[in-house]
């Protein structure tokens, strides 16, 4: 992409996505590449790279691309598999049906949408906007351009699915619960073929081993009427959230006779946080919402901060609180003694007129 031709302090991290300046041109061209990777074909034949030998001698060799296949393959299945605009809803029940890898884009002001997709056949392109570059509200890629793409893709003669490169890929046991690899204590796996540097990953580490009473409702001492079990349990903070969206999770029951292990986290602020308090249009401070996660529905929560009782929370464990400019601990304690200390940065926005 010749267009991005700046350094990575003129763009900043917002180039991430998308903020920097490409032509369709370019942009289709980088996808139509990642389809031939997978192919095994070039993928730049119009433009091979130049590879330089020596400060007198320049020679036009080919060069393995810069992304492996394994990769690429994997990341265009991702992109297979997003959600489709509302008349392509359901798309994946029809038999026949294209499998497209595809990607939408909306740049500032709602002055260009994009949509991009490829194929192992065809790549397509899609540019919507005023020539003027006038923005327009509802001109986002996904409601302007993506239509345009999937019709287009619709007249095209149908497509095959990319092959796996299966020479880069190995096959390798994955936690079906956490979709790391595989530990001794995970159940149910999944054996997969994925990127071959995936094997020298961690294995999944929220699988436990534990010994509980024979209604499942309680951890007890090894030796006791119970029995082993295979426990998918996530950290507290963690917790809070899948939960939500996995009605089937079981959070870790507690220990009978206590337990080293930490059942709180705090979500808000994240230890180690530097925080920045804007000042409200009345010239006050913005309050901070402290939030936090307890593995027990019943638990109570006592907040200490720097020293200083400032409240105590059930349920919901979300405290609203005063922060002056400076380092912070703030320190957890449940009914049971249980105790979190974590400590974060806070800045105060400056009052009055400059």
């Amino acid at each position: 992409v010749h267009s991005i031709d700046r350094s990575a302090g003129h763009y900043g991290l917002s180039l991430i996505v998308g903020g920097a300046e490409a032509t369709l041109w370019e942009l289709t061209g980088a996808y139509a590449s990642l389809a031939r990777i997978v192919l095994q074909e070039d993928p730049a034949p119009v433009h091979p790279p130049m590879v330089i030998r020596s400060d007198t001698e320049a020679e036009l060799e080919p060069q393995r691309p810069p992304l492996s296949a394994a990769a690429v393959y994997h990341t265009l299945i991702a992109l297979q598999d997003l959600n489709r605009p509302e008349l392509e809803t359901g798309w994946h029940h029809f038999a026949g049906t294209q499998r497209i890898a595809w990607k939408t884009g909306t740049s500032f002001g709602h002055r260009d949408a994009w949509a991009i997709g490829a194929t192992d056949r065809y790549t397509v392109g899609v540019w919507t906007g005023n020539a003027d570059g006038e923005g327009r509200p509802g001109l986002t890629g996904t409601l302007a351009a993506a239509p345009m793409l999937f019709e287009i893709f619709g007249a095209l003669p149908n497509a095959q699915h990319f092959q796996p490169p299966h020479d880069e890929l190995e096959a390798m046991a994955v936690c079906r619960q956490s979709g790391l690899r595989a530990s001794v204590d995970c159940t149910p796996v999944d054996t997969l073929r994925i990127i071959r540097a995936a094997v020298r990953t961690a294995p999944c580490t929220y699988h436990h081993r534990v010994f509980v009473n024979a209604e499942g409702t309680a951890q007890v001492p090894p030796g006791a009427d119970g029995q082993w079990v295979h426990w998918f349990s996530l950290p507290p903070a963690m917790e809070y959230y899948y939960a939500t969206s996995h009605p089937g999770y079981r959070p870790l029951p507690a220990a009978r006779t206590g337990s080293d292990e930490q059942p709180m986290g705090l979500i808000y602020p994240e230890p180690g946080a530097q925080l920045f308090i804007p000042v409200q249009l009345d010239g006050t401070h913005t309050r901070i919402v402290l939030h936090a996660a307890h593995r027990d529905p019943q638990a109570a929560i006592n907040w200490d901060l720097d020293g200083t009782f400032i409240g105590r929370t059930t349920g919901e464990h979300r405290l609203p609180a005063d922060l002056a400019t400076g380092t912070h601990r703030l320190t957890l304690t449940d009914q049971h003694g249980h105790t979190l200390t974590e400590r974060f940065q806070c800045t105060r926005g400056k009052t009055g007129r400059s």
